[in-house]
């Protein structure tokens, strides 16, 4: 029925059963949200009131609703609207308190968003739009957005980390891309099962606004990331539409415990190093993350390395990239949220490409670049090293596996494999002097699958490119109508000393402007001591070509740019770059070279701000080419291609 129908006036030839209902009161809340909430939950509201009681609840749902404007609040796995909130919560209670309701309410434990139902005791919005949410062990509340949290009593656990009041706020990113972290109740008295005195937790969450949601307006990706599937003010969750949730194992825990004791018992001079391997999206960066947040938060140590050498899928820098940083906060958001995480960048080599398969012996080199940065930071501020290896284990990559084990001297790994029956071959290059731990972990089933690993690096690469590290925000604004840097690439003031392609040595310098124009470069500070002036090709544009890039050994990387056009009679090359202001002003005292890899900007991102596809003018936004209304394009597959129906494969011609 119609949600209108309910509020029209009763009609005599309306069933008598009907017109009694309409007769009772009804709880504050919609028809259309009190209507779903029974049929997935088979939980009624009170039907009865006393008017007091009627009052109080109205009351209590006015107070939340001005604390919980714009936000949702999820009830088991069924996720209701603010404006409900309060109505649902009393209900619930009372409901509880009779005996007539559950806590499971009827729901597979497998498939619950959350096991924490909001009530007046245990959730207190505030007039700001924060609230004060009190847990106890054995329950755990997900949030879906960016939000901050701060401890005021206990300790909770979210993603890993142990969160005290002393840590201040914690800024957590979880969008629907990756598996939502939940906020669990830590206990705080020994081992055991039950809730004891003192075990409660008490957290604030609070609204936080970065930017990031602007993302969806340029990426498709990051489109509806940050709320429910199918949106609507009385959208409610049901078994058939899930979000992922993060879930760490028994194995897992178990394996986190033994490797935090192994790391606090260590001796300083020799910490340990962890290697986490497997296969493609079996879990690899998302147990590296809670790894280095438990690590960092247990006290074992103060700080951990983090040497990231999956250039297809890494966890601080765009794809196509290897890195060191060192942390000392836990890192609470998928890696497309690093640009605001809490990281220290040490050092960082471009590979270019989203796999080492295109050029192992680049991506070996890189590797022992910075383990060498590593042992010189390790040397003045002890700490160990987790290493996240890329999901390549056969044949070639096993072969580049063991050289990381053996150049890293590595003391534990963490095998991840889908199927606990499935061959180790990780095993068959371990080293027979001293050889590792082996620890085998089955796959989570935590991770979500709807993104695929492009769809990841799409948004990876758009996040870069739309934060500012001066003001520490995200921009919405289309790479096309952003200010460039005008970087010159001759004369005496020169920014730009070579621009180099990778694995196109055969590419005609006559070419070079076309090949880089519109294109994602990676921006290289090289060597001082390194010749350039031998290699270069100056091009009739003036462009200082260099055919063969830079060693990894002999460069870092500074950042990753777009190529948003050369001024020729200027001889400046037009860049935005994910670098801050002073970082890019610095460029005019180091040797800088700009290297285009294989990453691609998306077409959402190219198109963006373009509102029609017609004969308007749109010669402002750069490498997009518009055909007229009725004409043809001047690029290939402009025109419509012509279907000929009349051919006939050979088996059907008649003899």
């Amino acid at each position: 029925m119609p949600t209108s129908t309910r509020h029209r006036t009763q009609d005599k030839t309306m069933p008598k059963r009907q017109r009694d209902d309409e007769r009772k009161p009804k709880a504050p809340m919609s028809a259309l949200a009190a209507r779903r909430l029974r049929s997935h939950q088979n939980v009624e509201l009170p039907e009865a009131q006393s008017e007091s009681s009627g009052e109080e609840i109205r009351g209590r749902r006015e107070e939340i609703e001005v604390g919980l404007k714009d936000k949702r609040v999820i009830v088991s796995h069924v996720e209701i609207p603010s404006s409900t909130a309060a109505a649902v919560a009393v209900a619930l209670a009372e409901k509880r308190r009779n005996g007539d309701v559950e806590m499971e309410m009827g729901v597979d434990k497998e498939i619950r968003m959350s096991n924490f139902t909001p009530t007046p005791e245990n959730y207190v919005p505030n007039e700001d739009g924060s609230c004060v949410v009190r847990i106890v062990p054995g329950e755990m509340v997900v949030v879906l957005g960016e939000y901050g949290l701060s401890v005021r009593k206990g300790v909770v656990k979210i993603s890993g980390a142990r969160i005290t009041s002393g840590d201040g706020e914690c800024r957590v990113f979880a969008p629907s891309t990756h598996a939502l972290p939940g906020i669990e109740c830590a206990r705080t008295g020994g081992k055991g099962r039950g809730k004891r005195e003192g075990d409660e937790a008490e957290v604030l969450i609070t609204q936080t606004e970065s930017g990031v949601r602007e993302l969806g307006r340029t990426c498709a990706v990051a489109s509806g990331i940050w709320t429910p599937v199918g949106g609507g003010e009385a959208k409610l969750f049901t078994t058939s539409t899930p979000l992922p949730i993060l879930t760490i194992s028994k194995s897992w825990k178990d394996t986190l415990g033994k490797i935090e004791k192994s790391a606090a018992d260590a001796d300083i001079t020799t910490p340990p190093v962890i290697l986490l391997s497997g296969g493609k999206s079996v879990g690899k960066s998302t147990l590296s993350r809670i790894l280095t947040n438990q690590l960092i938060t247990s006290g074992a140590c103060q700080g951990v390395y983090y040497l990231d050498v999956d250039p297809g899928q890494p966890s601080f820098t765009p794809p196509g990239f290897l890195s060191l940083h060192m942390l000392k906060k836990p890192i609470l958001g998928p890696p497309f949220t690093s640009p605001s995480l809490p990281k220290h960048p040490i050092a960082a080599h471009h590979i270019g490409y989203t796999t080492p398969r295109e050029d192992p012996s680049a991506y070996i080199r890189a590797i022992l670049a910075l383990l060498s940065d590593y042992r010189s930071a390790v040397a003045s501020e002890p700490g160990p090293l987790v290493i996240n290896s890329a999901g390549w284990t056969k044949a070639l990559g096993l072969e580049l596996l063991q050289e990381i084990i053996a150049a890293s001297c590595v003391s534990e790994i963490i095998f991840i494999t889908s199927a606990l029956d499935n061959s180790i071959p990780i095993t068959s290059v371990l080293p027979l002097t001293n050889p590792p731990r082996v620890h085998v972990l089955e796959s989570s089933a935590g991770e979500g699958s709807k993104f695929t690993a492009a769809d990841l690096r799409s948004l990876q690469i758009s996040s870069f490119l739309h934060y500012s590290p001066d003001t520490l925000r995200w921009a919405g604004t289309p790479l096309s109508a952003l200010k460039p840097w005008r970087l010159p690439y001759a004369g005496a003031q020169a920014a730009i000393h070579g621009i180099s392609l990778l694995q196109e040595e055969d590419l005609s310098p006559d070419e070079l402007l076309t090949a880089i124009d519109g294109t994602l470069v990676a921006i290289l500070e090289i060597d001082d001591d390194l010749d350039l002036d031998s290699a270069i090709i100056t091009t009739k544009e003036n462009l200082p070509y260099l055919p063969i890039p830079p060693p990894p050994e002999r460069s870092r990387a500074l950042g990753m740019a777009l190529v948003k056009g050369v001024d020729v009679q200027k001889m400046e090359i037009w860049i935005v770059a994910t670098m801050g202001v002073g970082e890019v002003q610095g460029l005019a005292g180091k040797r800088t070279v700009l290297v285009r890899g294989r990453l691609e900007l998306s077409i959402g991102e190219v198109v963006a701000g373009v509102e029609e596809f017609g004969g308007a003018d749109r010669g402002g936004v750069p490498w997009v080419n518009f055909a007229g209304r009725g004409g043809s394009g001047d690029g290939k597959g402009a025109g419509a291609w012509r279907v000929r129906r009349n051919l006939m494969r050979r088996g059907q011609q008649q003899g």
